[in-house]
């Protein structure tokens, strides 16, 4: 087995901080930016690619199933989307109508799906510090539809591999119950950031951090504030991940230990397979990490040197700040409560004899009062909190009472589901997984449910298609969906 995959499982983690290029010298990613005049001047912006209804339906459900959901949070939704329709109004054409999205999710971060869609993590409203440092935000992302770059879908279609990969490895090590626990919550929000995102071509980034000043100036806004963006941005990244980093090291160190033990002795063909498919798989990405994502600082010079360039005099213009400045302090009271959640996520993870259950119970209920009583992040808090307590009755309602019009986001569905088990109520579980994984596409979390239920249940006929199934679905785990047999 490869020696170099646990500093790469690091990096996979560590995505949204990426590769920085220490060579000191020109590189080709910058050829595409002119050394004079702006770059909206001399992009050639495609035709418009169309997308079907259900090709825009299916992007979004792979959104869904990685994520825990939409925020309903319409009045900041529907800020974003005025802000973005200025952009769009005044870009090249062809323009194209794309929707913004609010992601329940307290991580920085946005991104932008070819198919005419936009997401940012609700949080964007706790850190950015006004409405032209969200116009970049909605710009940058707007000039990858717009420029049509093309994600590398490597890494959103390994994302279940390194998920199931990495909790077998957990699952079957010393580290017992608590580790997998806090690996799930560990995961919740640090995996839909890093590892949901789509990977630019770091050349795509450059363009699109370009093109982005250009479209914000365009629309009327300061580009001072894409410089101030990147700053803001690195502190709240800092102070987000210090939420996690005790169960990052705990999660990196249990790995590191299991796959050390895993190279002294051949006990288990299965488990040694499974490692060996993962670390091939993340060397496979080595190469790809290595020229990807400039870091926040070197782009925040890049762009910086730019606006001097071309933008000095639109520097001194007036930022426009009070309209974002009223909307966040009238939603004040909701973001709060989000943050209340996060913080409740983050104290679950630490060793069950420091966590004071009274104090997040208390913080749980005021999370979900009023009008965020139905709301997924908030109630995912409670659900977690309710299944550390041992109430697993209490954590599937507070899953049951999150509003959606369909299916609830993957990991809502799986939790339920696995509760519901626990208590005697497997086939209740497994008609709703068997939907479940029918409107999302069959991700490979409900193969690793339905499976050993399904044969404990003695339908072997059923058992034997699901392990099919999932090898045809997913080759490249192919030790993982055949070992599934001796579960």
């Amino acid at each position: 087995m490869k020696k170099s995959y646990i500093p790469l499982f690091a990096v996979a983690f560590a995505l949204a901080g990426c590769v920085t290029n220490q060579t000191g010298i020109d590189l080709p990613f910058l050829s595409s930016i002119p050394d004079e005049g702006k770059y909206i001047d001399t992009v050639a912006v495609p035709e418009i690619k169309p997308f079907s209804a259900e090709e825009i339906h299916q992007a979004k459900l792979e959104v869904l199933a990685n994520s825990k959901g939409i925020a309903p949070l319409g009045g900041l939704q529907d800020y974003a989307q005025t802000v973005l329709d200025k952009i769009i109004a005044t870009s090249p054409e062809p323009t194209r109508s794309v929707k913004v999205y609010l992601l329940a999710n307290a991580s920085a971060g946005a991104m932008a799906l070819p198919e005419n869609m936009i997401f940012l993590h609700h949080s964007v409203f706790n850190y950015l510090q006004s409405e032209d440092q969200l116009a970049f935000v909605l710009a940058h992302e707007y000039s990858h539809v717009i420029l049509q770059h093309n994600p590398d879908s490597l890494l959103r279609s390994l994302r279940p591999y390194l998920v199931t990969a990495v909790d077998v490895a957990v699952s079957r090590s010393g580290g017992g119950d608590q580790t997998r626990k806090a690996f799930q919550l560990y995961g919740s929000d640090i995996l839909t950031r890093d590892l949901l995102l789509p990977v630019w071509d770091r050349a795509d980034e450059r363009e699109a951090d370009h093109m982005g000043v250009d479209l914000m100036v365009r629309a009327g806004y300061n580009p001072t504030e894409a410089d101030r963006f990147f700053e803001v941005l690195d502190k709240y990244e800092q102070q987000y991940d210090n939420l996690f980093q005790d169960t990052r090291n705990q999660l990196e160190k249990q790995l590191s230990a299991e796959f050390d033990a895993t190279q002294k002795n051949n006990d288990n063909a299965l488990l040694n397979q499974v490692l060996t498919e993962f670390s091939d798989a993340l060397t496979s990405l080595q190469d790809k990490f290595a020229d990807r994502h400039g870091e926040a600082k070197e782009r925040a010079e890049a762009i910086f040197a730019y606006n001097m360039r071309e933008y000095s005099a639109m520097r001194r213009t007036s930022v426009q700040t009070q309209n974002f400045t009223n909307l966040v302090k009238e939603n004040r009271d909701i973001l709060h409560k989000y943050d209340v959640a996060n913080g409740i996520m983050a104290a679950l993870q630490k060793e069950d004899e420091n966590i004071d259950f009274r104090a997040l119970e208390k913080e749980a209920r005021i999370a979900v009062s009023g009008d965020t009583s139905t709301h997924p992040y908030v109630r995912w808090a409670f659900a977690n909190l309710r299944e550390k307590q041992g109430e697993r009755k209490k954590a599937i309602q507070n899953i049951n009472l999150v509003k959606s019009e369909d299916y609830l986001p993957l990991p809502f569905e799986i939790k339920r589901a696995v509760l519901q088990d626990s208590l005697g109520e497997t086939d209740i579980a497994v008609s709703r997984i068997e939907a479940v994984a029918a409107y999302y596409n069959w991700p490979i979390e409900a193969y690793e449910f339905l499976y050993p239920r399904v044969k404990q249940s003695g339908n072997s006929v059923r058992a034997n298609e699901l392990v099919m199934g999932c090898t045809v679905r997913y080759p490249q785990q192919r030790a993982l969906c055949s070992g599934m047999r001796g579960n």
